[in-house]
């Protein structure tokens, strides 16, 4: 079993930052979601073309060729996206939806702010593991340690 490395944590955020952040956020990461859609369309149609055989694979030679050379730019792009995402300091939780993590230091403690594409703000955090799935409000969180987060 592979074990998941930490997240490099480049900078930390509080709620007024990583919300500052989010029309720049927004932005990348709705380009994010397309080149998602875009990659896993070629992939599809790539494989569909390939289950042929060698005839098909012979009649479409060109349209395999240049479909492969559009994936390869796409994922590239993506690619981009992503690390541009990265080198803000904010980790893409699960980009195919929009979701990130701005890294959050409470009380000596990392923790993750989350926010999904369409939300207007950032309203949400996680422990370094609960990921997406076991976010909670910040408001019921004000009186926990994780208060700092929102100075």
């Amino acid at each position: 079993m592979l074990a998941l490395e930490p997240p490099v944590i480049r900078r930390t955020f509080t709620v007024d930052q990583a919300n500052a952040a989010l029309p720049l956020v927004k932005a990348i990461i709705g380009d994010v979601m397309t080149g998602e859609r875009k990659v896993r369309h070629l992939r599809f149609r790539l494989k569909f073309i390939r289950r042929g055989g060698d005839d098909i694979y012979h009649m479409f030679a060109d349209e395999i060729q240049a479909l492969e050379q559009e994936l390869l730019y796409a994922e590239r792009e993506l690619a981009q996206h992503i690390e541009e995402l990265l080198s803000l300091g904010i980790e893409p939780d699960a980009p195919a939806i929009g979701v990130v993590d701005f890294p959050c230091e409470q009380e000596g403690e990392t923790v993750f702010l989350c926010w999904r594409y369409g939300e207007s703000s950032v309203e949400f955090w996680h422990s370094l593991t609960g990921g997406f799935p076991n976010r909670e409000p910040l408001k019921a969180t004000v009186s926990e340690p994780w208060q700092n987060c929102l100075a």
